[in-house]
């Protein structure tokens, strides 16, 4: 009988996950620092580390929540706060950038007009969830899925989305994705996966919920299949959408959800 290999310590997996950052092996730099906080949610240098190393890899968004954490566990370490800072300048820099490109990206938007007969046209219905629901987001997925009428919706969401009451949703991680139909993505936090490209919808609907220019840039490159389609835009809320340099559809928040989502 083959005895199995003892599991790493926490203290071997931070050893391991900077050797990897420092060899440039950023994917699993990143993977070693999770599984610390995985085991050890508040772990200081795991948390400050992995925020170096997703600012490293452009994903700003991450870094950015990390480092924040950090310099909550540590107030006292001045590297945590100086990282911090280069990130917050960097993503206004990003910000900046992005809502100068954005309006190239108008010939791929399409205008969206009543949400239910697009729905109830289509083969299937698909709903998406991309990032983390709060209170508020659940009242804008309940009123998408109020202006759907009696369409079929399936659920779907990122694994990193997880909240009860999305509990209904299959996990995209299973290996399953939506095919076909109207697939209406909600939020811009997350990149849709590998599956995207097997998808093959009918029509691709992205919800955006907050003003993350950088983000939304990259979900309409991905959902037009980098311009090879239109995508039609959804926004929660008058003031977002006015910001935005193409027309969009505007998504009024119902008063909230009821407690099973129903």
């Amino acid at each position: 009988m083959v005895t199995p290999a003892p599991r790493p310590t926490i203290l071997e997996l931070v050893q391991i996950a900077f050797a990897a950052q420092v060899g440039g092996r950023l994917l699993e730099a990143a993977e070693r620092y999770a599984e610390v906080l995985k085991r050890d949610p508040l772990h200081f240098d795991a948390t400050h580390m992995l925020g170096v190393v997703q600012y490293h890899r452009g994903r700003f968004e991450d870094a950015l929540r990390l480092l924040e954490r950090a310099v909550q566990l540590r107030p006292d370490v001045a590297p945590a706060r100086d990282n911090l800072d280069i990130v917050q300048t960097a993503r206004r820099r990003e910000t900046e950038l992005c809502r100068d490109v954005l309006p190239r990206l108008a010939p791929l938007v399409m205008p969206v007009h009543k949400l239910a007969s697009l729905a109830g046209a289509a083969a299937a219905t698909h709903l998406v969830i991309l990032q983390p629901l709060s209170a508020r987001d659940e009242a804008f997925v309940e009123s998408i899925r109020g202006a759907c009428g009696a369409a079929q919706i399936r659920w779907w969401k990122d694994p990193r989305a997880s909240d009860y009451r999305t509990a209904r949703a299959v996990d995209l991680s299973d290996g399953s994705h939506p095919e076909g139909g109207v697939q209406i993505f909600f939020g811009t936090q997350f990149a849709p996966g590998a599956w995207l490209d097997r998808a093959r919808p009918e029509l691709s609907l992205l919800v955006v919920t907050r003003d993350e220019p950088g983000l939304l840039l990259d979900r309409i490159r991905e959902l037009s299949g980098e311009g090879s389609r239109q995508v039609g835009v959804l926004c929660c809320g008058t003031a977002l959408a006015n910001g935005l340099p193409f027309a969009t559809e505007v998504i009024v928040a119902q008063a909230g959800p009821t407690k099973d989502g129903q």
